[in-house]
């Protein structure tokens, strides 16, 4: 049984990698939570003319929530994280009083209500930064993503059909004036990779040696099997969700990790800093939850920024 739930779960990470190189982003094997709460639940942090701002501390982008008696998964989510200038941040002057830079997560594949909420969410800012691996300033066409009779795109179909969900690509609202192309192109990403002395051979040996130590991980978790009675999509979704919580956020391994986060994160960093010159008060960056974790780390030790507010929003209900 539990060779089939691993191989149920490679089946996804494929189809979520896969879908990385045409259309940007990956799921990571966040971290998860346990804590009840209202969904959109928003933090104690408050704004106030008498208390300042407070730091939440480091955050985590990706959780799922718990049924209190069975410990069944019952629901994963996102988080939308405001950042401010900490105290005598350089960025004081550009943001003012009530400018902020948020971090936005996301899942590449979720329910409609989840990116509608998203859609709704976007409009109260002046930028929106997103990622898709294409070239400079492309935006999404979801009204062409079915034409493409690629083997990928037949792929992520079958998935999002066999799930009962919907592609990013085709839920989110790309053609708003606010949205930002902040990520690179294959050509830029595959230069970065001759740079370093990347090979196809080398990178494929790699990512298979990633692999085979992520399953290890999964088999020494224990992770255990599925509900009898629930053995549906929803099943499946639930264990590799169970996974995201036992793996404790690890990424995706020394091979891709380079080339999927973080050197995109510079170039999303590098327009946020372009925006910011010139008067935007009120940046998203809307990016892979797994990309997020080094956002934080970048926006609090190079521009100063620390979180104040968060709340999440549902990407899969699984209960």
């Amino acid at each position: 049984m539990r060779g089939r739930i691993i191989g149920g779960v490679a089946l996804l990470l494929v189809g979520v990698i896969a879908g990385f190189w045409l259309r940007g982003g990956e799921l990571k094997l966040g971290e998860g939570a346990t804590q009840g709460g209202a969904l959109g639940k928003v933090s104690e942090a408050r704004e106030s003319a008498v208390q300042p701002l407070r730091d939440l501390g480091p955050r985590q982008y990706i959780q799922v929530l718990r049924d209190s008696t069975s410990r069944e998964i019952r629901s994963l989510q996102t988080s939308v994280v405001e950042f401010r200038p900490s105290p005598g941040s350089k960025l004081e002057p550009l943001l003012g009083p009530s400018g902020s830079i948020t971090l936005i997560g996301a899942v590449h594949i979720g329910e409609r209500g989840y990116y509608d909420e998203l859609n709704r969410e976007f409009r109260q800012f002046s930028r929106v930064l997103y990622e898709l691996v294409a070239p400079r300033g492309v935006r999404p066409r979801p009204d062409r993503s079915s034409e493409n009779g690629s083997l990928l795109a037949t792929f992520q179909r079958l998935l999002t059909d066999y799930f009962g969900m919907v592609h990013q690509i085709d839920a989110i609202d790309y053609s708003r004036r606010n949205f930002i192309h902040a990520d690179l192109s294959p050509e830029e990403i595959l230069a970065e990779g001759k740079r370093r002395g990347e090979t196809m051979m080398s990178l494929g040996i790699g990512i298979l040696g990633d692999m085979f130590r992520a399953y290890g991980k999964i088999n020494q978790l224990g992770v255990p099997t599925p509900n009898p009675t629930n053995t549906g999509p929803k099943a499946l979704l639930a264990q590799f969700a169970e996974v995201m919580e036992r793996t404790g956020g690890e990424g995706l391994g020394g091979t891709l990790e380079p080339y999927i986060i973080d050197i995109r994160n510079e170039e999303a960093l590098r327009v946020l800093a372009k925006e910011l010159i010139g008067g935007a008060k009120s940046i998203a960056i809307f990016y892979g939850a797994a990309h997020l974790p080094k956002f934080e780390e970048s926006l609090r030790s190079r521009f100063g920024l620390m979180p104040v507010r968060e709340r999440w929003l549902t990407a899969w209900n699984l209960g």
